[in-house]
């Protein structure tokens, strides 16, 4: 099964080129709220725009999906202290907030414990209980500024690895008082849903500049943020590199970082600012990117055929087809019978 997404050939001048980007979305995000989009408000297209905002202890690489370090400075130590196996992780020292602020092991440590707690206190589900696992996740503690301790009740790479140690973290200056702030209501969750985070300090590249409800959202690049300039080199022999040379931060790490590069990317922003505009219904959008007034189509869906065949027929149009990225399965109704019988 392919997946056709449309983009006008003007788009890589346009990245090179134009201070501002307009790219077409088929539904408006719920909120930019970190708590409330991993909570019960998850959307394809609140994601889009949250993605470039959020960052944490690790992440994929572009192309191969490696496990690497975004905000870590190497991969973590584990060994078994006592009843829990223990992730042990370095900082890197040249991650800044959009307000200037350092990162530092508190806001790692804060945000893990207080996650957590609202899990199991307040039933706070979603995709933040994917991210904690209670019956995995036992705390983070701070050893100093730039290290902490993961404790685990034992080692699992979907509950630490690709769980806890790739959620969002956020600056405990910032969340702090609100939390406190929600724990004295009624109903703490939904007062978490509730807050208007336009002034929230990110990690990201990229901060909300204005949202006009039904037309569009904008966001400007971080003139000051700390990975720009950051070379991810992927080598061939499974090797990665990734460098900074404005911070000096450097790691690599799946063997020598030598020989043949498969993929070398540097990292932006190359914009000044994107403007995501909201449109009706998929004819409006593909109108607009005809007549040159966006120049991507964000569409988790593809393009249906009668789609794909008007836009091939545009000169300055560009088609490009992939493959789905997931897979399907069949599974057992066990509510019906004769599976509900255990025995069975």
């Amino acid at each position: 099964m392919k997946k056709v997404l449309a983009v006008l050939m003007l788009v890589l001048a346009a990245f090179v080129f134009a201070q501002t980007i307009n790219w077409a979305f088929l539904q408006e995000p719920i909120s930019l709220n970190i708590w409330d989009y991993l909570g019960p408000n998850a959307t394809v297209w609140t994601g889009y725009v949250i993605g470039p905002r959020i960052a944490g202890l690790y992440s994929y690489s572009d192309v191969r999906f490696d496990w690497v370090p975004s905000i870590a400075a190497d991969l973590p130590d584990l060994v078994q202290e006592g009843d829990h196996w223990v992730y042990t992780i370095k900082l890197r020292t040249d991650v800044t907030w959009s307000d200037g602020t350092q990162l530092t092991a508190d806001d790692v440590v804060w945000t893990m414990n207080t996650v957590k707690k609202f899990i199991v206190d307040y039933g706070l589900g979603g995709n933040w209980a994917g991210y904690i696992d209670p019956d995995y996740f036992v705390k983070a503690e701070k050893i100093d500024d730039f290290t902490v301790k993961i404790h685990f009740t034992q080692p699992s790479l979907a509950k630490a690895n690709f769980g806890a140690l790739m959620m969002p973290i956020l600056q405990k200056k910032y969340w702090e008082p609100k939390v406190e702030e929600a724990l004295k209501t009624a109903n703490p969750l939904q007062t978490m849903y509730n807050y208007d985070t336009s002034d929230e300090p990110i990690l990201g590249a990229f901060l909300l500049k204005k949202w006009e409800k039904g037309a569009f959202i904008e966001v400007t690049a971080r003139k000051d943020y700390f990975d720009t300039g950051s070379i991810l080199t992927l080598y061939k022999n499974g090797a990665v590199e990734i460098k900074n040379p404005k911070t000096g931060f450097a790691w690599s790490g799946y063997g020598e970082p030598t020989g043949e590069k498969q993929l070398e990317l540097v990292t932006g922003p190359y914009v000044d600012s994107i403007i995501y505009r909201m449109y009706l219904n998929r004819s409006a959008a593909i109108t607009a990117l005809i007549n040159g007034d966006v120049s991507f189509i964000f569409n988790s869906l593809g393009l249906q055929k009668g789609e794909v065949d008007q836009l091939a027929k545009v000169a300055n149009v560009k088609l490009i087809s992939n493959s789905v990225n997931g897979f399907r399965y069949m599974c057992f109704n066990m509510r019906r019978f004769p599976m509900n019988i255990k025995e069975f």
